[in-house]
């Protein structure tokens, strides 16, 4: 996917709103984990370098003034060979029962993709790598990197652990990769020829192939909406007469679409799983050094209850994670076997790029009031002057999510301390008092005549 607008952002984002349809009823901001909107004139407006695209605004607006941009499925006729990555979470959108896998699979077929490669078989190598990464380094703990909403939201709320997430590339990457020179050697074509489409249940994953954290270029091509590609899917069902049979993954691969799905095959003793953006917060705002240092492994989310509860995933979530257990107790455990797995592809292949560069992920200032030192000593000054005005009950009527981020809208110019409510009556009332006096003063003088 590409973002065809002339002057490039210095940030790309899935989750974008659709202005005529917003009424400024604050539900966003009240939502928002990055405090990255914002309600001025009877609009919302998303800060940009906040936004970390988890797709909350978009559950939660009763307006559906947010949407998740993703690619249209016209883009299959722009290359000659395609690829679908339906993440483990696609596999739950169907009763295994009534619509099996291959059938589906069948399906994709139908709409145009000749190769389909699952993600959670590159989940099961991922598994790997991470135990062999574990073993090689020993700083703990470490954090999944396979959530680009929870890498996002640790770079911009807690850069203090930045330097814990795990250095992996995601197994939509490792798919992406392995498919496309899959196709490469078995078609004798080129790189350009073979596109590499995600099936996505989250806007965050959109975001990831078109901004990446800890590279360049995705080996994405392109992200299509989970229920886009559902409703596609269902559309042909009926016409399949005969079913193809496709290799599957094993049950541990396919089982990273929900909750705790991750850590069942990281063979460590210490482990912990965190689902939820707001659950994900509360844990790295309350764990504290000891604790956090005692653990090994963290399993990191934003859907609850995973993936399977992302926004653009249309079968209820607690529906898709019962489906998704059932299908992934038929399978054998693993398809992968760990000396196989670094036969064919070394560690490196597994690491970022960033990292094999020596470089690491960059953490977002998104709370430096002005680089300048002294400018932001005063601005804080500031801040706390008007805190002592504002009533500090959070209500969100001024359209900020909270007190203190109106004080700081305020000194960077954006607001007006007057846009709180309770200001501006105390404000009105001093008025009426001073007219009041002014009234009174000029009767008495009148009286006097």
């Amino acid at each position: 996917m590409k973002d065809n607008e002339k002057n490039k952002k210095r940030y790309y984002h899935s989750v974008r709103l659709k202005e005529d349809d917003c009424k400024g009823c604050t539900h966003c901001i009240r939502t928002c984990p990055t405090q990255a909107i914002r309600v001025y004139d009877g609009k919302a407006t998303i800060i940009e370098e906040r936004c970390i695209d988890c797709g909350e605004c978009i559950r939660t607006c009763p307006n559906f003034a947010k949407y998740a941009h993703t690619d249209s499925l016209d883009m299959l006729n722009d290359f000659k060979y395609t690829v679908a990555l339906p993440a483990p979470s696609f596999m739950a959108q169907f009763d295994p029962d009534d619509i099996p896998l291959d059938k589906v699979y069948t399906a994709l077929n139908l709409m145009g993709f000749e190769y389909i490669f699952e993600v959670a078989a590159a989940a099961e190598l991922v598994n790997k790598a991470t135990e062999k990464f574990m073993q090689e380094n020993k700083k703990r703990p470490v954090i999944s990197s396979a959530c680009p909403a929870v890498v996002r939201l640790i770079l911009t709320r807690f850069p203090e652990y930045a330097e814990y997430i795990a250095p992996l590339e995601p197994p939509m990457d490792i798919a992406a990769k392995i498919s496309k020179d899959m196709v490469m050697k078995k078609t004798g074509c080129n790189e350009k020829e073979v596109g590499v489409f995600f099936i996505s249940p989250c806007p965050a994953k959109v975001t990831a192939v078109n901004q990446p954290e800890g590279k360049k270029k995705s080996p994405v091509d392109g992200v299509f909406s989970m229920t886009d590609v559902f409703d596609a899917v269902m559309s042909r069902i009926q016409e399949i007469k005969e079913t193809k049979n496709y290799e599957h993954a094993g049950k541990y691969g396919i089982i990273w679409g929900v909750h705790e799905g991750e850590i069942r095959n990281v063979h460590v003793e210490k482990k912990i799983a965190v689902a939820g953006i707001h659950n994900i917060i509360s844990f790295f705002e309350n764990v504290d050094d000891k604790e956090f240092s005692s653990y090994e492994f963290i399993e990191v989310q934003a859907c609850i209850p995973g993936c399977v509860g992302g926004v653009l995933a249309p079968t209820d979530k607690f529906m898709a994670k019962t489906r998704l257990k059932r299908l992934a107790g038929r399978m054998k455990e693993s398809t992968v076997k760990r000396e196989k797995v670094f036969e064919d592809y070394d560690m490196k292949f597994f690491i970022m790029e960033f990292f094999n560069e020596g470089r690491k992920l960059q953490p977002r200032s998104i709370n430096r009031l002005d680089t300048d030192i002294e400018k932001a000593m005063e601005k804080a000054e500031k801040i706390d002057v008007l805190m002592k005005e504002f009533p500090g009950i959070d209500c969100g009527i001024c359209g900020c999510p909270t007190c203190e981020t109106l004080a700081e809208d305020v000194v960077q110019g954006k607001a007006s301390k007057f846009d709180c409510i309770f200001v501006l009556k105390e404000k009105i009332k001093n008025i009426k008092e001073e007219l009041g006096d002014i009234s009174s003063g000029k009767r008495i003088k009148d009286e006097n005549k």
